[in-house]
């Protein structure tokens, strides 16, 4: 049977030390020389913080003489926060302003004004952020006004990337000349001065000089990126062969009644997106063409042509087709149902959705088909009968 460890209120299992002292113990003992355990270190406070710093009356900081990171910086292990089960491990001088101060943001700096790391004397302290620190790698950034090829960091030079950094306009060009024309002519070291300055967008109108307007303006969602809508439409219109000085944009506004095809959004309903309203009606026809293109390889033209050679009836039942639109701007399937084998994908005609769904059912089985047949031919009712 097992005995317990004798140490007083260890309530462990004797294992080590001829069975008389747990493990916890045994180790106690080989590592402090006592099996008693060590009370927890006390809260921080302020009285820790002066116990455990020294005041240097020529500079007037108070040197922190306990623990500190691998970086030289003061830092406590705190038993009351271990206990709660919280991070035991606290950085003294963000502990002193957050006294002050409050919680800290995230990301926040304590930096020191006495450049002395080990100083926790809280008039000496400040808080800071990455770029306005001193001694961060960001703050040394900040602080340069050239990049590494000596370049200025001015107004026509600089461009900020979608995170905040600044990035020199010439080292991109020559970058990008570089990575266009590698393995062919040698470069030379600086671009060619253009003779027409490139235009620049501000903070009121984009590069092409169109005004930042509600209508005009779309912020794209994921790097908060200014992008023109005219800009857009235009260079739309030219990639389709159509010159956009001899037509005009119709702007759908967040506010409009209606979509650009007539649609009233009162009658047909309309979706919120982040560029404005988006009309049901449009957005189902869309659904219709993608439905067909996507799942059948099928134009509203090839629709139609299998339409008109079944005689606008259905290719089993022979009823005629009538709720249904191959318009343009009102498509609506209806009761059209493209038939397709399930095995080879290859498109078979139009049926209704009632022979549609009889021939899922029973899976394009044609010995199924048969036996029903044979079954319907069996139990046909004598006429004048009663059932």
């Amino acid at each position: 049977m097992s005995s317990l460890c004798i140490t007083d209120g260890c309530p462990n299992i004797a294992s080590r030390m001829k069975k008389t002292r747990c493990q916890a113990c045994y180790r106690r003992f080989r590592n402090n020389g006592t099996f008693e355990r060590k009370s927890p270190k006390p809260a921080l406070s302020y009285d820790v913080v002066v116990s455990l710093s020294e005041l240097d009356e020529l500079s007037g900081c108070r040197i922190w003489t306990g623990q500190t990171d691998k970086d030289g910086y003061p830092r406590y292990y705190d038993g009351a926060r271990y206990a709660s089960r919280l991070e035991p491990l606290l950085y003294v001088r963000r502990w002193l302003i957050e006294q002050q101060e409050g919680v800290l943001a995230s990301g926040a700096i304590v930096e020191d004004a006495c450049g002395n790391r080990l100083c926790v004397a809280i008039e000496h302290l400040e808080v800071a952020s990455p770029t306005t620190a001193r001694n961060t790698n960001g703050a040394k950034n900040a602080r340069k006004t050239s990049c590494i090829n000596g370049h200025p960091f001015d107004d026509e030079n600089t461009y900020i990337t979608s995170d905040g950094r600044r990035k020199c306009r010439r080292c991109t060009a020559n970058a990008q000349r570089a990575y266009v024309q590698r393995g062919k002519l040698p470069l030379p070291k600086e671009p060619k001065e253009s003779p027409m300055p490139r235009k620049r967008a501000t903070n009121t109108h984009c590069a092409n000089g169109h005004e930042w307007t509600d209508e005009n303006l779309y912020i794209a969602p994921r790097t908060g990126t200014w992008l023109c809508r005219q800009c857009g439409w235009e260079s739309k219109m030219r990639s389709r062969g159509i010159d956009p000085t001899t037509i005009q944009r119709q702007v759908q506004w967040k506010n409009a009644d209606r979509c650009r095809n007539g649609h009233v959004y009162a009658e047909v309903g309309f979706y919120d997106t982040p560029e404005g309203r988006s009309c049901r009606k449009c957005t189902s026809v869309s659904s219709v063409k993608s439905n067909l293109r996507r799942y059948y390889n099928l134009t509203l033209s090839d629709v139609k042509y299998m339409l008109s050679q079944q005689g606008n009836r259905c290719g089993v039942c022979k009823l005629e087709f009538k709720d249904y639109d191959l318009g343009e701007i009102e498509t609506r399937m209806g009761d059209l149902n493209v038939d397709h084998c399930h095995t080879t994908g290859r498109v078979r005609g139009l049926l209704c959705m009632s022979c549609n769904l009889a021939l899922g059912m029973v899976n394009d089985d044609i010995d199924v088909l048969r036996n029903m047949i044979a079954y319907l031919e069996r139990h046909i009712e004598p006429e004048g009968e009663p059932y």
